[in-house]
């Protein structure tokens, strides 16, 4: 009995173990940490801002993101990790808004005003702080 109960436990933890490495960033992050990297300047050079969305990635999000945000969240971090000189120059002109955002990363509107969420959220859980 002590063995299936092992068997059991261990398989659970690889189960987590796996999922957490499918899972993309981190759900946990402080809002301190999470808002440090988001109020952190890359400027325009893509080299900067591909670091910028490496820390992000890294940092993760905090726990209370809803659903559409963190979506948000995963489709901008992936987006500014393999934005190119180009879309950076397009990005400063566009209007920030879902159809402006489709169009210049080539996301569908739904994801693009997914990001506009992890916008509001981003900006509203950093506005006070430091």
């Amino acid at each position: 009995m002590h063995t299936s109960r092992i068997a059991g436990t261990a398989a659970g933890l690889l189960l987590a173990v796996a999922l957490t490495g499918c899972g993309g960033s981190p759900g946990d992050a402080s809002s301190e940490d999470f808002c440090a990297v988001w109020k952190a300047d890359s400027g325009n050079d893509v080299d900067a801002v591909r670091d910028r969305a490496e820390d992000l990635d890294e940092v993760g999000t905090p726990g209370d993101i809803d659903d559409a945000a963190r979506n948000g969240f995963e489709v901008f971090v992936e987006q500014l990790g393999e934005v190119d000189e180009a879309q950076l120059r397009e990005l400063d002109q566009v209007a920030a808004d879902a159809s402006g955002l489709a169009d210049v990363y080539g996301i569908d509107e739904d994801d693009a005003a997914d990001v506009i969420a992890f916008f509001d959220y981003a900006n509203g859980t950093c506005a006070d702080a430091g």
